[in-house]
């Protein structure tokens, strides 16, 4: 998936669930979507950018569903997600859990320390 021209993979999405089963991301190209667009990662204009929310799509993603509080954090639902971006890993701020569904940013500074310092 294209991260403002960087190579985004998603590390991990962990969620327990009374059930006990795995997550699962849609793999139909409806999976991961910019929050704000819904653009297909086959369409040509597909990408997310450095900060910005977006969505998943898929399967026991959480075990219950929640919309986060302030201030935002690294799990939500029982579950969290992991961004790399060139090889180094940052835990993303979940906005909203559920079953089906996430939507998280990454952090500003996906890179780097993890946090957005907007100095770098």
């Amino acid at each position: 998936m294209r991260f403002a021209g960087l190579t985004l993979a998603f590390a991990g999405i962990f969620a327990g669930n009374a059930l006990g089963q795995a997550p699962t991301i849609n793999s139909d190209g409806t999976g991961v979507q910019n929050a704000l667009s819904f653009v297909k990662e086959w369409a040509p204009n597909y990408g997310i950018a450095r900060g910005s929310i977006f969505a998943i799509f898929g399967a026991n993603l959480a075990s219950t569903t929640v919309s986060a509080t302030l201030p935002l954090q690294t799990t939500l639902g029982g579950a969290t997600v992991n961004v790399t971006v060139n090889g180094t890993t940052t835990p993303a701020l979940i906005f909203y859990a559920s079953a089906l569904q996430k939507r998280a940013s990454s952090v500003g500074d996906a890179g780097g320390c993890g946090h957005d310092h907007g100095d770098h």
